[in-house]
């Protein structure tokens, strides 16, 4: 409940039904001055609590805060007709009744913190607050030595914890003169783990030497906020 303004959070809903339902329904949570994202499909589970059977439906959100202030989250209510035995009896027949229901979560409290001002937002730079962000470099062919004009894959894997795809920056490759590069398109993917969401960018970059020496490639940095120590760090 204490988070920094872009800092992605998950709201994990859990709605356990032991009675038969006719039809039902849950609203989305809501949170000023935020993204709101659903993540993934419904997933439903058997579990017994007490020595009673519960059907359990789970739904995950990703909440992305824009504005820095004190909010209150409000969570999604279910709306529904539950089936109620009927008192009614015709010969060998029972009715069923249904009885409406609504169920409504606590209220959560929010802090959103604004960007720290020792973080340096600038052009090359974007705030990126994250709990861990690394980057990965492979190459193929994996040599040590190349031959003029072939075609070299380096391919650069950006991972982030707690950012969304749409958040993750753009990887930038700069060449030395004698060099070309020519970047695929990045193929993007999140992944839900342990109630956090996990964003990857996987991007291919070919370089084709037009002459014969040794090159040194710019080194590729990534600035973030680390939210778990709180500090200014980079990835490269």
């Amino acid at each position: 409940n204490d988070v920094y303004v872009q800092q992605l959070i998950t709201l994990t809903v859990k709605l356990h039904v032991s009675i038969q339902l006719q039809r039902g329904s849950l609203t989305e949570p809501s949170l000023t001055g935020a993204t709101i994202e659903q993540i993934g499909k419904d997933q439903e589970s058997d579990k017994i609590i007490k020595g009673k059977r519960y059907r359990v439906i789970e739904r995950t959100y990703a909440i992305t805060p824009e504005q820095s202030g004190e909010f209150t989250l409000e969570t999604p209510m279910f709306s529904g007709d539950v089936m109620m035995q009927s008192k009614r009896r015709s010969g060998f027949l029972s009715f069923g009744e249904t009885k409406p229901v609504n169920v409504l979560g606590d209220k959560l409290p929010l802090k959103v913190r604004p960007i720290p001002a020792s973080y340096p937002v600038d052009a090359n730079s974007r705030w990126l607050p994250s709990e861990l962000l690394t980057l990965h470099q492979e190459w193929q062919p994996d040599v040590s030595e190349f031959k003029v004009g072939e075609p070299i894959t380096r391919t650069i894997t950006l991972t982030a914890a707690g950012l969304g795809k749409a958040q993750l920056p753009k990887i930038i490759m700069d060449a030395p003169a004698g060099v070309k590069i020519y970047p695929d398109q990045a193929e993007i993917n999140s992944n839900l783990t342990k109630e956090r969401l996990i964003s990857q960018k996987r991007q291919n970059f070919a370089l084709v030497a037009s002459h014969a020496g040794e090159y040194t490639l710019p080194k590729i940095t990534i600035a973030w906020w680390n939210t778990v120590t709180n500090k200014y760090q980079q990835a490269y």
